[in-house]
């Protein structure tokens, strides 16, 4: 996918956003409407896409990635979050309370065992994981996933509320469905970087230097 295509999508949901908002349609934006639906199935691709992607980075093992694997796993980890949250754990598709609480306590040890590993990797070795994230904040796939996070917020300000307007749900909904389909795309696009690739060998160069 390219960011064109990205942006064209992204514009075309916000566009159905002003429409339902002339034209409000309340069962559209209901637990099991077809935009709770589509945000599920969105973060559930998410997942999966994010999870494939570390799969392939960690095998190639290549300096030359601008996504490392340790960062897909991480979005990987965030999608296997926001899944239940988005579902509550099921609930909605009629779940009983113990098997909710069971799957709640389930998705919160698996996200922080796989979290805990991600951030020991992390700290042990600073110099490298600067590397990673400067490689990935280059990239256009930060853009996105900043994006998406942004989009998230913007749905949370409408779910509390604080305007006095009639359609807050219609803007909870729609940002929140741009901002899933967001951190999709952030998986999605090249990763062509905005910064040269020379400035990394240097960099790298510098650091066996110094160390």
């Amino acid at each position: 996918m390219t960011n064109k295509i990205g942006l064209t999508l992204i514009l075309a949901l916000f566009s159905f956003g002003v429409v339902f908002s002339f034209k409000p349609s309340p069962e559209l934006f209901s637990e099991m409407g077809p935009f709770e639906l589509a945000q599920a199935l969105l973060m559930v691709a998410s997942l999966v896409i994010w999870w494939r992607l570390a799969i392939v980075r960690k095998r190639e093992t290549s300096r030359d990635d601008n996504i490392h694997y340790t960062i897909a796993i991480f979005f990987a980890v965030l999608s296997f979050v926001v899944v239940g949250r988005e579902t509550s754990f099921l609930k909605v598709y009629g779940a009983g309370e113990n098997l909710e609480l069971g799957l709640m306590l389930l998705t919160t040890v698996i996200a922080v065992s796989i979290l805990g590993v991600l951030s020991l990797q992390w700290f042990r070795t600073p110099r490298n994981t600067w590397r990673i994230f400067r490689a990935f904040i280059s990239t256009p796939n930060f853009f996105w996933a900043i994006s998406s996070f942004v989009f998230i917020l913007m749905g949370d300000f409408f779910e509390k509320e604080w305007l006095p307007i009639q359609f807050n749900i219609v803007w909870e909904e729609t940002f929140e469905l741009m901002g899933y389909f967001a951190i999709v795309v952030a998986a999605l696009v090249s990763e062509r970087s905005i910064v040269p690739h020379e400035v990394y060998e240097q960099e790298i160069a510098i650091n066996k230097a110094l160390s």
